[in-house]
């Protein structure tokens, strides 16, 4: 069975939006202190991570597309957490290679504490999808068994696991878009990425 690719719909959508996000960070002058520049800097990568999903789902490599959907979640909840519950002495000892961030329950639960975002909302995300990025990240069972299909040994997922996958990590893209705007208090970016993800999107 031949690798598959998503739908070209699919592609075309999370292409724009993607796009679309460049032209909206790319000018983003971030001033401030070290918290706030490694808040917007882990919200960038996430960003980034997108765009290699896209990339390698174009290409046909939607195992190791999956396998960047669980680095892209944690760099949103990282740099959340840096935006919102870390002090500036943690942000020297990140930056010195000398502090070891908690995993993503002990920073959602930091966060929501913060009572920043609604009550539940990334605890909820983190317990219906993180435990299966984390399979799909390490090569646990869905990876293997995605392999394993009769006598055929290679990728079998379909092309509406790569549609799946595209229009989650655009959500984490928003999220990080908007968690951005936050950081710098742009109602304007804020508004602006929401046009923009509903046009690709609908």
């Amino acid at each position: 069975m031949p690798v598959q690719f998503p739908a070209p719909d699919h592609l075309r959508r999370a292409v724009a939006w993607l796009n679309a996000l460049k032209q909206l960070i790319e000018d983003v002058n971030v001033v401030g202190d070290k918290r706030t520049r490694l808040a917007v800097a882990f919200q960038q990568l996430a960003i980034e991570h997108y765009g290699g999903l896209i990339r390698l789902c174009t290409h046909g490599q939607c195992s190791s597309a999956f396998a960047l959907y669980r680095p892209q979640f944690e760099a949103f909840v990282r740099g959340a957490w840096f935006h919102i519950c870390a002090s500036d002495e943690q942000a020297d000892s990140f930056l010195a290679g000398k502090l070891k961030i908690g995993g993503v329950d002990s920073l959602a639960r930091q966060i929501e504490e913060r009572k920043v975002f609604e009550q539940g909302l990334l605890k909820q995300a983190k317990d219906q999808v993180y435990d299966h990025l984390c399979d799909l990240t390490h090569g646990g069972t869905a990876q293997i068994r995605a392999r394993m299909q009769g006598s055929d040994i290679r990728t079998q997922f379909k092309p509406e696991h790569a549609a799946r996958l595209l229009e989650s990590a655009a959500i984490v893209c928003a999220l990080s878009c908007f968690e951005i705007a936050r950081v710098l208090d742009d109602q304007n970016l804020y508004e602006r990425a929401a046009q923009a993800h509903m046009l690709a999107f609908g």
